[in-house]
């Protein structure tokens, strides 16, 4: 899995960051430690808001044992782990898509375009990549897609056993710690608004 990212600044605060480019891929091992800003998905557009924020994706790769196998692929973030009694969670879903024809994502049905990591404040993160090699076609219904839609509150557990996903074939995550992009992600979504007089007693102190 290889992230490309450009140079690029944001403000947050009134205060204006800028970052080189740069370029990384997630090890086998899983412990690749990265920042919300260079895990990105956010890509200017003439149009602006939240369309920024579905841009890009990273290029993702897998072996199939079987072209003819279908897959869905998912990103999410496991906030239960991180704070079991946020109301977003279990899982915050930031990227779906099913009925993937062996390695061909262009292939599959996109319930959720990617949306990169959000994370804010001192802990760390861990978005997982999973792959179910499906046993059947995945049909969601339209609420389905809707409450998934959202983003909050999905639950995998509950939405494999739902479409009868019982193969897992590939897992892989990336830990992220918050930087001063997370606060304007969030901000965008509605999420969390930007709290500048915090920001600037933080840095006083």
């Amino acid at each position: 899995m290889i992230f490309v990212q450009p140079d690029g600044n944001y403000t947050n605060c009134g205060k204006l960051y800028e970052f080189p480019a740069t370029t990384f891929a997630l090890n086998d091992t899983g412990v690749t430690r990265e920042t919300p800003w260079n895990t990105r998905s956010y890509r200017p557009v003439s149009a602006g808001g939240t369309a920024d924020y579905f841009q890009y994706t990273p290029e993702i790769v897998w072996t199939p044992e079987n072209n003819e196998t279908l897959f869905t692929l998912m990103m999410v973030d496991p906030l239960f782990i991180i704070d079991p009694s946020s109301h977003l969670g279990p899982f915050v879903q930031h990227y779906m898509v099913v009925n993937i024809e062996g390695n061909n994502i262009s292939t599959g049905h996109i319930v959720n375009h990617f949306l990169g990591p959000g994370a804010s404040g001192p802990a760390e993160h861990k978005y997982l990549f999973l792959l179910y090699a499906q046993n059947e076609y995945v049909n969601l219904s339209e609420n389905e897609t809707i409450a998934i839609q959202t983003r909050m509150n999905f639950n995998v557990s509950v939405f494999a056993a739902a479409h009868n996903l019982t193969n897992v074939t590939g897992i892989n995550w990336v830990n992220v710690k918050g930087d001063t992009w997370g606060p304007v992600e969030q901000d965008a979504f509605g999420i969390a608004k930007l709290d500048c007089l915090n920001n600037v007693e933080s840095t006083a102190e």
